[in-house]
C-alpha cells in the first residue's frame, strides 16, 4: 500500500474518531440531537445528592 493512501486512511479515521468523541461527550453531558430542528438541545440530567454522605440510594 502506498504511503499517501495510508495517510488518507489515517486522516479519515482520526476525523471520524474526533467527531464521534464530541458527539458522545455531548450526549453524556445531557444534550440530545433533534433531527427535526437539526441541532443539539439540552435535556435533563439526573443529579442525586444525599445526606448523610454515606447513605445508600436505591
Amino acid at each position: 500500500m502506498k504511503i499517501w493512501i495510508r495517510k488518507v486512511y489515517l486522516i479519515i479515521v482520526l476525523l471520524i474518531f474526533f467527531l464521534a468523541s464530541i458527539f458522545f461527550i455531548l450526549l453524556a453531558s445531557g444534550y440530545n440531537y433533534n433531527f427535526l430542528k437539526n441541532k443539539f438541545e439540552k435535556t435533563s440530567v439526573l443529579y442525586i445528592k444525599s445526606y448523610p454522605r454515606n447513605a445508600t440510594i436505591f
